[in-house]
């Protein structure tokens, strides 16, 4: 008697997509936040290479970043003005206060970005403030910006403090998220998780080759100015 034969079920005659498990989409609770907030527990590094860095990105994540030992964040094309500002008040050190939501909406006007200037919970924001100067005066965390080339890539590493092969060696995540809260839970994105240690070496390898080449963010006089009303970028330069 002839086997029935089993029915193959094509990619596009699929009524409801695969659960992935490397895929990061931000659609529904699979988002990189999410999966960031996980991995950062067991990291001591974190290596984050991006086009852009705005700071509501650092707002959304840093609680996660909290037991993190080190961050770098390597920026490819420019950094948001409110980034430079905060920087620049960070290593001020005729300063030792840190400034509050108000006056940092004073100072910077229209440069914070809308979903910043307009939330309710300004506990939230100030907090994310102060830990930013915070770490920055430490040497917790540290911006740079490669200027030799334009970098358009968004990948970002993480390193336990002792890594075991097959076990948990370290992970990278890259694909189209740049460091912004829109990147990392807003947007529609495509980025791919990836376990292997070759992967995780070699991502960080190349991170560091590039960060020896980098200048600090104090040094570099063009930033990127978010224009109200039109919802694109103009570049301001500052005289030296």
């Amino acid at each position: 008697m002839k086997k029935p034969e089993t029915e193959i079920v094509l990619p596009t005659q699929r009524t409801h997509p695969p659960t992935p498990t490397k895929f990061l989409t931000n659609q529904g609770e699979n988002t990189l936040s999410k999966r960031l907030e996980k991995i950062l527990l067991r990291t001591q590094d974190f290596d984050c290479l991006v086009g852009y860095f705005f700071i509501s990105g650092f707002f959304r994540l840093y609680p996660a970043l909290e037991t993190v030992k080190k961050v770098r964040i390597l920026i490819g094309l420019r950094n948001e003005q409110v980034v430079h500002g905060l920087i620049q008040i960070a290593k001020d050190g005729s300063r030792e206060s840190t400034p509050s939501t108000a006056e940092v909406k004073a100072t910077f006007g229209g440069m914070m970005r809308k979903e910043l200037v307009q939330a309710e919970d300004t506990l939230a924001i100030e907090t994310g403030i102060r830990k930013f100067i915070e770490w920055i005066r430490s040497g917790k965390l540290e911006v740079k910006l490669y200027r030799e080339q334009n970098i358009h890539a968004k990948v970002y590493i993480m390193t336990p403090e002792h890594p075991v092969e097959s076990v948990n060696h370290g992970y990278v995540i890259t694909g189209s998220s740049n460091f912004s809260h829109s990147g990392l839970e807003g947007n529609l994105e495509f980025n791919v998780l990836l376990a292997e240690p070759e992967e995780h070496d070699y991502a960080l390898y190349r991170f560091n080759e590039l960060w020896e080449h980098a200048v600090d963010v104090m040094d570099v006089h063009e930033t990127i100015l978010p224009h109200r009303g039109e919802g694109v970028a103009v570049r301001v330069f500052h005289a030296l």
